[in-house]
């Protein structure tokens, strides 16, 4: 029950100790590592000792819910359960835990967080999918199994281009990026190409191998971090698709922890187009234990693409425990306009990139290639042009989207050297 609710399997193991060895085993098909849990006697005889946040709540015995325990935080309760009798466990622990632990943070992170501190701006690099496209390169899974040279040296010339935040090559990877077109998983294992159910996790990997590998040939790891990115689980631009929150939570929590083993210094919940899909992906990334930033795609009202407010937001991700938020994905313009509004009300950090030109979709989702036409309108200069408005009204974190390029990325790491951001919000 835990674990279809969104709780990570880390923290119900925690809990529930070794007299669920069986049950975890069996259905989630995972050993049990603990050495010692809290709860080893569950069935038995059962202390609980709440942390400000929380430990257990909703203890349903004989079925009846007038005989819940009154568990209150900071309390001690020491009660009898007989495993056989009880109907339901609801562990609200996950969520609690997820918002109020620290993250780990890297060197490079640190350096990352004094900058912002002391209101310097932070360059984040352009984009992978649209330059990579540019180039020449077919965007069959992503690049990283075929032209892996050429994502490595993309990277490289963003960090040479002066950006302080490298982001993985993932944006819309994900396991349903491949099982949507199949009917289920099971049609998926009859007819599909050997190997996809492995096939996400390989490329997470094989992304974060190829950006680390361009960090340390430009001799910048202890000073720029690298960015795991988690992107919509739908296309970015449906927000009418986007999953439920637990749904959206369990699936990123899975790229979530692999980014965490793979060492990225934190997350960055890309192109975020509903409230419900970035509170999931925030809590995945925390529940990893990964700082996390959430950027948001803005709709022609200069709201959420969903329609849901700006403000509503930011409010949810301060909640949350985001460390930054940023708008993206949208015209220059829209972001300029935009930013401004969040001077006034953010607590945390904010930002914002812009893809320019106009999207041109694939003919047909097999042979995906995400061109932006027109972009000649935006030269660099004209780019970093706008970026001094972003900058001038406070944003501390200012990069390129889709369309942009290494060029684009020089010219705001230009304009952002000469100057602090001004004061206002965090």
């Amino acid at each position: 029950m835990c674990h279809l609710a969104g709780g990570e399997l880390e923290q119900i193991q925690f809990l529930l100790g070794h007299a669920s060895v069986e049950t975890t085993e069996r259905y989630l098909g995972c050993k049990q590592k603990l050495s010692h849990a809290v709860n080893d006697n569950l069935g038995r005889h059962l202390t609980g000792l709440l942390t400000p946040s929380g430990l257990l709540s909703n203890l349903v015995v004989g079925g009846s819910t007038s005989e819940w325990p009154v568990i209150r935080p900071g309390s001690e309760t020491s009660w009898s359960c007989d495993a056989s009798r009880c109907i339901e466990i609801q562990v609200k622990t996950s969520k609690a835990l997820s918002s109020t632990m620290q993250p780990r943070r890297s060197v490079s992170y640190t350096v990352i967080q004094e900058k912002l501190k002391a209101r310097k701006v932070i360059v984040l690099d352009g984009p992978m999918n649209s330059e990579l496209v540019r180039r020449g390169i077919r965007w069959c899974k992503h690049g990283l199994v075929t032209d892996t040279a050429a994502v490595e040296q993309l990277h490289r010339e963003y960090l040479n281009a002066g950006a302080d935040v490298v982001r993985t090559n993932t944006f819309q990877l994900n396991r349903l990026t491949y099982l949507n077109v199949f009917r289920n998983p099971e049609h998926q294992a009859l007819i599909g190409a050997p190997g996809l159910r492995e096939l996400v996790p390989q490329l997470l990997k094989t992304a974060m191998r190829l950006i680390r590998q361009a960090r340390i040939k430009a001799m910048k790891s202890d000073t720029v971090a690298i960015a795991g990115m988690l992107s919509p689980l739908q296309h970015c631009f449906r927000p009418d698709l986007a999953p439920a929150e637990k749904a959206a939570r369990r699936e990123h929590g899975f790229m979530a922890r692999i980014f965490a083993e793979e060492k990225a210094d934190f997350l960055i919940a890309e192109s975020m187009n509903t409230i419900r899909e970035a509170k999931g992906a925030l809590a995945a990334g925390r529940a990893a234990g990964l700082p996390v930033w959430v950027s948001f795609v803005l709709g022609p009202e200069r709201e959420l693409l969903s329609g849901e407010p700006l403000a509503q937001a930011l409010k949810a991700m301060e909640k949350g425990g985001a460390e930054a938020v940023l708008v993206s994905n949208a015209p220059p313009e829209d972001i300029s306009s935009t930013l401004p509004r969040l001077k006034s009300i953010a607590r945390i950090p904010y930002g914002g990139c812009a893809h320019i030109g106009k999207f041109s979709p694939p003919s047909w989702k097999f042979d995906f290639f995400p061109r932006f036409e027109e972009t000649e309108m935006w030269p660099p200069e004209r780019y970093a042009s706008e970026a001094r408005k972003w900058i001038a009204g406070g944003s501390t974190i200012v990069g390129g989207d889709c369309g942009t390029g290494p060029e684009h990325i020089a010219a705001v790491s230009a304009a952002a050297s000469t100057g602090e951001a001004a004061g206002g919000g965090h």
